[in-house]
């Protein structure tokens, strides 16, 4: 082999944050993430690639098609089928071509996505030689803070970034500021999204009227809607908020909460799916108590079927958690003297864990096994 190893990977968020890392040992050659995503977006689980590569690294998509030897990077379970019939067709079949020599490694981004593939297959003989190929590596973000910082003035300044509003917990925060408000607490807070909701959401409720009613609360007082920024300005507010509020119901990941710990930002964020690996309970952030189930450590309703039952585990849901924000930003969260120290352990966690160095020298190690260099 005369050269680097070219490899194949794709494009977007996903790939910038879990595989395009800058690794030394091969050339990485960007093309469509997933070209057969564009004729429907339930081939998701699937990808056929072009020819003339060492080796495939994919994201959630198993190549197909190919003698290529390949990666695959997955969130949350491998194959990514994304209903019941797909997963009755395909479930078998692409679980075997993963056990194939072909497959060199499955990396997760993160022990919630082991265990979610864990159960995916515990009915399967094969489960634990799948197992076997897989590794974890957590995804890779640059610091954007030289330093930890200090909380300056007197007002709370916190900001939610999400487009999936509902999923993300939206109505939470903005339910919390209302009653700090009331409280006589100087407070602000900042909503970047676009609002996405879709009444065919598995975890948004599927009720119009409490939507439209709590988009018209982000009209009251002290609330700042954004949408359509831009990175940089994203950046901009991450730095200069106390606190990055996530109250989600459900994440795969959530790689905004990396963003803002690299600015220095300490995070809030539910005690659901991803973020107990990443914030440290009143070291980094602080984790909000949240109903999960025992095996993956998610929302015990996400998988309810009926529309009556879902809207009011939602509303429930979202009812505690305000009441816990509520609790967290009258309280600890309002602790100035320790914050500049959460700040440098915010700071300290995206270094020595999620640093793009960190996922860079662990990808390079697979790469060289992969491709015996």
């Amino acid at each position: 082999m005369t050269g680097k190893p070219r490899v194949r990977i794709g494009r977007g968020y996903a790939v910038h944050f879990n595989i395009s890392h800058g690794q030394k040992n091969v050339q990485l050659i960007s093309r469509f993430t997933n070209p057969l995503q564009r004729i429907h977006r339930q081939l998701v689980a699937i990808s056929v690639n072009e020819p003339g590569y060492d080796l495939i690294h994919t994201f959630n998509a198993i190549p197909l098609l190919t003698s290529c030897p390949y990666i695959v990077t997955f969130e949350s379970g491998l194959p990514r089928l994304t209903s019941t019939e797909l997963d009755r067709l395909f479930l078998r079949p692409l679980t075997k071509r993963l056990l194939k020599p072909q497959c060199r490694t499955i990396i997760a981004i993160s022990k919630y996505a082991v265990r979610q593939m864990r159960i995916q297959h515990s009915d399967s003989a094969e489960c634990g030689a799948l197992l076997r190929k897989l590794e974890v590596v957590y995804p890779g973000v640059n610091n954007l803070a030289l330093c930890s910082k200090p909380r300056q003035g007197e007002t709370l300044k916190l900001l939610f970034c999400g487009n999936d509003f509902f999923r993300k917990g939206g109505p939470a925060l903005v339910a919390a500021h209302d009653r700090l408000t009331k409280d006589g607490s100087k407070i602000e807070t900042t909503v970047v999204s676009n609002l996405s909701w879709s009444i065919d959401d598995n975890v948004a409720p599927v009720d119009t009227a409490y939507v439209e009613s709590e988009f018209k609360k982000l009209s009251q007082e002290g609330i700042t809607h954004r949408k359509n920024i831009t990175n940089s300005e994203v950046r901009d507010l991450m730095r200069s908020s106390d606190y990055l509020v996530l109250p989600t119901l459900h994440d795969t990941f959530g790689y905004v909460t990396l963003e803002a710990m690299a600015s220095g930002t300490p995070v809030i964020a539910t005690d659901t799916c991803v973020m107990p690996e990443i914030i440290d309970h009143e070291q980094s952030g602080f984790l909000l108590p949240f109903e999960n189930d025992t095996q993956a450590h998610k929302w015990v309703h996400i998988s309810e079927k009926f529309a009556k039952a879902k809207i009011e585990a939602y509303r429930s849901a979202i009812n505690d958690l305000t009441t816990s924000l509520t609790t967290t930003l009258r309280g600890p969260a309002n602790v100035r003297t320790e914050y500049e120290a959460m700040s440098a352990r915010a700071l300290n966690t995206v270094e020595s864990q999620f640093g793009r160095e960190v996922a860079r020298q662990k990808l390079e190690t697979i790469y060289a096994a992969a491709l015996h260099i």
